[in-house]
């Protein structure tokens, strides 16, 4: 288990805790000692994003590296992602970025590489605001949640020359439209084929095959209740039950498996069934139900 705190990381192999962060014994062992973020690729290597850069710890080896400005668009990197085809991505303050093993380097993703379609990012910007979050669907969709700007869906992501975006945003008056443009946490529930947001003011959730329409969950002036507002955190656990953790709320867990009964409705007034109150069900070996 990997921890990230404001002085360092720390390692807990079940029986000790190893810590590692920059000190008068190890100096510049990281870029930072304020750690935003991990991720854990396939080939041995735990990406470690912090408040000044970029590092990779070999944890085989022990060997820590280190990249920063200009090889990444900013150094404050906030969110990071392993994609199922083992592909790094970067999310920063000044925008996206691909990690390319082969050559050691990265894929920026601005208004020059994309011929403008991404716009030029200045500091704290991502699509004139940063990159907080990055998840990769089931279909190997890419998706980017802003802060303060909504949801971005990345359309050809690996061709530069057709690379573009769908932005998802909040409107005002819109109760379909997504709830905030604070995008805190994504996840996708395989059960309903849903993609769902958590933001800073209720869970939105969109069927993929209706984008841009979302079911807001708030805790008030919702057909859709939820006990809590602000959802800053989604998980997927391995039975594939959906984790919701909250500011002010705890943590909620939704199981979106279908349900072993099916519900039928009798019109009982149109069948003539004198009661609406039923005390005991018997099925006869005619399958009918009395």
């Amino acid at each position: 288990m990997w921890f990230a705190t404001r002085y360092g990381f720390c390692k807990y192999d079940g029986y000790q805790i190893t810590v590692y962060k920059s000190s008068l014994n190890t100096p510049g062992l990281l870029t930072s000692n304020n750690i935003y973020c991990f991720a854990d690729d396939n080939d041995g290597f735990l990406w470690i994003g912090t408040q000044e850069g970029l590092n990779t710890l070999n944890k085989k080896t022990g060997e820590i590296r280190q990249y920063t400005a200009p090889a990444i668009p900013n150094n404050a990197v906030s969110c990071l992602l392993v994609t199922r085809e083992n592909e790094v991505w970067i999310g920063t303050d000044s925008g996206l970025c691909r990690y390319v093993a082969e050559k050691d380097s990265f894929v920026m993703y601005d208004g020059k590489s994309t011929d403008g379609i991404f716009p030029a990012a200045s500091i704290k910007s991502l699509f004139e605001n940063s990159a907080h979050v990055i998840y990769q669907d089931s279909n190997r969709k890419m998706w980017v949640g802003g802060w303060d700007c909504g949801l971005f869906l990345l359309n050809h992501p690996k061709d530069m020359a057709n690379v573009s975006y769908t932005h998802y945003s909040h409107r005002i008056g819109d109760d379909a439209s997504l709830s905030d443009n604070i995008v805190y946490d994504i996840v996708e529930d395989v059960h309903t084929h849903t993609l769902w947001i958590g933001t800073r003011v209720g869970l939105s959730i969109m069927k993929q095959e209706n984008p841009g329409t979302f079911i807001n969950y708030k805790s008030l002036h919702s057909a859709y209740h939820i006990p809590c507002d602000e959802i800053n955190s989604l998980l997927r656990d391995r039975f594939n039950n959906i984790w919701l953790g909250s500011i002010g709320g705890g943590v909620l867990m939704i199981d979106t498996k279908q349900s072993p009964f099916a519900f039928y409705s009798l019109n009982l007034a149109e069948d003539d069934v004198p009661t609406t109150a039923v005390r005991a069900l018997f099925a006869d070996a005619d399958k009918d139900l009395w």
